[in-house]
């Protein structure tokens, strides 16, 4: 269990982290001094790596350009990915034949995972090796 010292720690570091405006750099860097609780590790490194911008409404913004970039790959990539598609499908079959406990997924999920493959497969299908 975790002690008085290393839940200040971490309330402090989630305070950084969950400002409404902007992330402190400054702060945060100081607070990884003293090591990252892991619950907010991996959020804190996306600050830290530049990933997410400090400024949230940057980071609101990007996080919306994303999607939108992510939709038009799509959108580009459903003419030409019939093969694309049927591979893609065939592989999401295979591997859920692999794991039972994940047949019971709805459509949905699988729809976006065959989606996800699609757009990633459409950059990287010449790595792929079925099986």
């Amino acid at each position: 269990a975790p002690d008085a010292g290393e839940l200040q720690h971490e309330a402090e570091v989630r305070e950084v982290l969950e400002s409404e405006t902007h992330v402190d750099m400054d702060k945060l860097l100081s607070l990884c001094q003293h090591g990252l609780p892991a619950v907010l590790r991996g959020e804190a490194w996306m600050y830290l790596l530049g990933v997410s911008p400090p400024e949230k409404s940057e980071e609101m913004s990007l996080g919306k350009r994303m999607g939108q970039e992510f939709a038009e790959l799509e959108r580009a990539l459903l003419p030409q990915s019939s093969e694309l598609t049927r591979c893609v499908k065939g592989e999401v079959k295979r591997r859920r034949a692999r794991a039972p406990q994940e047949a019971s997924r709805d459509a949905k999920t699988r729809q976006r995972l065959e989606r996800l493959l699609r757009c990633y497969m459409h950059g990287h299908g010449d790595e792929f090796r079925p099986g």
